[in-house]
């Protein structure tokens, strides 16, 4: 054996995998993927969550404004809370510090509801003339809807909610006459309109020079709601003196139902579930609360009875007030007021004394006008001219032999009625 012999290692290689072949498709497709749901998720992220959207239309409201300056500034918020801005300003008035917030956009398209949380605004100034209509086109008139032929629609949504609505110091000036509303508080709390359950009206509140308004729950279990309002004398030059309106509302067998008093409760309007309504007056004087030639000494009975389907029937069953000086007795009249050609005699009162018969009637025309509808008719047995005629209303006396200053009154007066059929 050759001792001398040496072991000589043979290297050991590993064998070499050949490249595999492909363009790695399945990784590009895979880091596409992530990458375009990436892209989705921030553009949703900005949209939906981040006030770009929100400061890029008040940015396109401002330019397109072209005659009165509109301003937005400290704009934010977002399309899934709500919206909020500092100031609003146009040549004529401001909004400032307002505030909204809901339940979301999605909400409305996911689950067919809104819910306002908050609507609130600091304070706003505006002029009468920003509520005046634009002119219409005469060529292209808006076309109306027969109420007669229109359908009921069902709510656009299955439930409407608002939590709370704070309206502050509100100022509304008329640069025509100089007038000016201050309105320093509105508030509307719990509000909700879903389908299938009664309507929800909420507390209100209101509290201006002018109007005051409340809400609250009534003592009387068949109705939901109270509701008191005052008219003020600053409302209008002719309230001379506060008026107030209590009326309680509310709903039975699906239908509306109302107890409404007003002019310190002497006058009475009700409206059952079976949907007749009552009127009444207990001896009101009119010209206490207003300065206009209404009847003072006022008493009335009288209902009416409305139908969607057939005619409406107005039935005024016994009553008497005086105009001026003359003691007028009104007479029982039933009038079916036809919706197609509504006509007829709806009050009627007369007074007699010796040969001479005065008539006072308010006739349902075929007018659509609500003031010509609601205009009484005076005239006269012997005949006389309109000023007499109101002259011996008012003083017994002929118009001639009256005071320059009591003419002038009687003129007046004379505008709000009609001597001609």
């Amino acid at each position: 054996m050759n001792d001398n012999l040496t072991y000589q290692p043979v290297p050991f290689e590993l064998p070499v995998q050949p490249p595999k072949k492909g363009c790695g498709c399945l990784s590009i497709f895979i880091g596409f993927s992530v990458f375009s749901i990436a892209i989705f998720a921030a553009i949703w992220v900005i949209l939906m969550y981040s006030s770009l959207p929100l400061r890029y239309v008040a940015d396109l409201i401002e330019k397109g404004d072209t005659t009165s300056n509109l301003k937005i500034t400290g704009v934010s918020g977002s399309l899934a809370s709500g919206l909020n801005f500092k100031k609003v300003t146009w040549d004529s008035g401001e909004i400032a510090d307002m505030r909204f917030s809901y339940s979301g956009i999605m909400d409305i398209i996911r689950r067919d509801q809104l819910i306002i949380y908050e609507m609130h605004v600091g304070s706003a100034t505006f002029n009468t003339n920003d509520f005046t209509d634009k002119p219409q086109d005469e060529k292209n008139p808006p076309t109306e809807t027969s109420s007669s032929t229109s359908k009921s629609k069902e709510p656009p949504l299955r439930l409407l909610r608002i939590d709370r609505v704070s309206l502050n110091k509100i100022i509304v000036k008329n640069p025509a006459t100089g007038e000016v509303v201050n309105i320093p508080k509105i508030e509307w709390t719990g509000f909700k309109a879903e389908k299938g359950k009664p309507l929800q009206f909420g507390d209100l509140m209101a509290n201006s020079d002018q109007l005051v308004i409340k809400t609250s729950n009534p003592s009387n279990l068949e109705y939901q709601k109270r509701l008191e309002i005052t008219l003020m004398p600053q409302l209008d030059k002719r309230i001379l003196k506060p008026i107030n309106i209590d009326a309680l509302l509310g709903e039975k067998n699906d239908k509306a139902v109302f107890d409404i008093k007003a002019f310190d409760k002497t006058v009475t309007f009700t409206k059952g579930s079976d949907g007749t309504q009552h009127m009444s007056a207990a001896g009101v004087n009119l010209t206490d609360f207003i300065d206009a030639p209404f009847p003072n000494h006022f008493h009335l009975d009288a209902t009416a009875t409305k139908s969607e389907t057939a005619n409406s029937t107005l039935t005024v069953r016994s009553g008497s007030f005086l105009l001026g000086t003359k003691a007028f007795e009104i007479q029982p009249t039933t009038v079916m007021i036809d919706k197609a050609k509504p006509k007829g005699i709806a009050f009627l009162a007369l007074h007699r004394a010796d040969a001479t018969e005065i008539r006072y009637e308010i006739p349902v025309t075929e007018s659509e006008t609500q003031e010509q509808n609601m205009t009484p008719i005076l005239t006269s047995k012997p005949a006389m001219s309109p000023e007499d005629l109101m002259a011996l209303l008012y003083h017994d006396r002929k118009f001639t032999t009256l005071a320059p200053s009591d003419q002038e009154k009687i003129r007046k007066h004379m505008t709000w009625f009609s001597f001609t059929k």
